[in-house]
């Protein structure tokens, strides 16, 4: 036979089994398979069990608790850092605002139409660029913290004299930051129009003319859901869920017409600067605005942030044991009887 051809390979397989070293030579290649590890490549059942292991939000007490050693992080902070963080909080507050009545004031039209209620979903919905902005880049706003430095206490990881420190430094620093972003970049830039400023002043006069209860109670409700976005936020790991998280409470106390303090130190102060003719007038002015808008909103808000999210989830998370396991005794099941034996 021609060499390669199919009966060499035949007489070759042959040759090999009948040889004396054939078996010893076989039993070498099989130790040597056995031994040698090689890479295998992951199947797809693996791949897809360890994505599904990837965390992309935090449970309810993981939330708490984070935010409670936030709080502790917080309480450790400069008087002069927190009023500066305070006043980038004010003014970034006041650029939402800003941003959100002049769109309002803009959409006047579709009011005159009888669609209200849609001119009212688009200026809310753009509000929350502010809260957004916070979040990310970073600053106390004192809303939020009603939540924050209430649940850092209730867990003891700060104290309440630091709770009180902390609210005070914040809440001067969005004052000075309103009034500031309100005076400079809108009242004296030019940007408040004849029309923005008849606008504004319609607002100003609606939110000075509630009654102390009403104040308190939209006070309650819009902090409520600022600080249900705070928790919502760090529930999230993602910065999409963090703006998701953030959007939608927000959006929602803005569209129902709850009162936030820190947005109302931008709106009802700027008009007040166009209103008023004298410096005196405008201390006049603001001192109505301290008295029957910003202390009953104020404490409202506290309530809203502090007791509402804040104590309500302490208790139901932070506070329960966990529940006490109770072990059913279920009747045991017969085994059936065995098939009689043929005779």
């Amino acid at each position: 036979a021609r060499r390669g051809g199919p009966l060499s390979g035949l007489r070759l397989q042959k040759a090999f089994s009948s040889s004396p070293h054939s078996n010893d030579l076989a039993r070498r290649i099989e130790g040597l398979t056995e031994s040698s590890t090689l890479p295998r490549r992951p199947s797809r059942s693996s791949v897809s069990s360890e994505a599904m292991d990837v965390k992309v939000f935090n449970a309810p007490k993981q939330i708490f608790t984070a935010l409670g050693n936030t709080a502790a992080v917080k309480a450790k902070s400069k008087t002069s850092d927190l009023l500066i963080a305070g006043f980038l909080a004010g003014a970034y507050i006041s650029f939402g605002s800003a941003l959100q009545m002049t769109v309002a004031s803009n959409l006047m039209g579709l009011k005159a139409m009888g669609m209200a209620g849609l001119a009212t979903l688009i200026s809310a919905s753009i509000f929350p660029v502010c809260f957004i902005i916070h979040v990310l880049a970073g600053s106390e706003l004192w809303t939020g913290n009603c939540a924050v430095m209430t649940s850092g206490a209730l867990q003891k990881k700060c104290t309440w004299r630091d709770v009180l420190r902390h609210w005070s430094v914040a809440y001067i620093g969005n004052l000075i930051g309103a009034l500031s972003f309100g005076y400079f970049l809108m009242f004296k830039s030019g940007l408040v129009s004849n029309a923005f400023s008849a606008f504004i002043a319609n607002i100003a006069s609606a939110k000075t003319s509630l009654a102390f209860s009403e104040a308190f109670l939209r006070g309650i409700g819009a902090n409520w859901l600022v600080c249900l976005a705070v928790v919502l936020v760090q529930s999230a790991s993602s910065v999409p869920g963090k703006i998701l998280g953030a959007w939608f409470p927000v959006m929602t106390f803005v569209a129902t017409g709850f009162e936030h303090s820190v947005a109302n130190m931008f709106t009802i102060p700027l008009s007040y600067m166009t209103q008023a003719a004298s410096l005196a007038e405008f201390k006049d002015l603001f001192m109505v605005f301290v008295t029957k808008n910003l202390v009953p909103v104020t404490l409202g808000n506290i309530v809203g942030g502090a007791v509402f999210v804040a104590m309500f989830y302490d208790r139901l998370l932070m506070k329960n044991k966990e529940p006490k396991k109770y072990k059913l005794d279920l009747p045991k099941r017969e085994a059936p009887p065995e098939p009689a034996k043929p005779a």
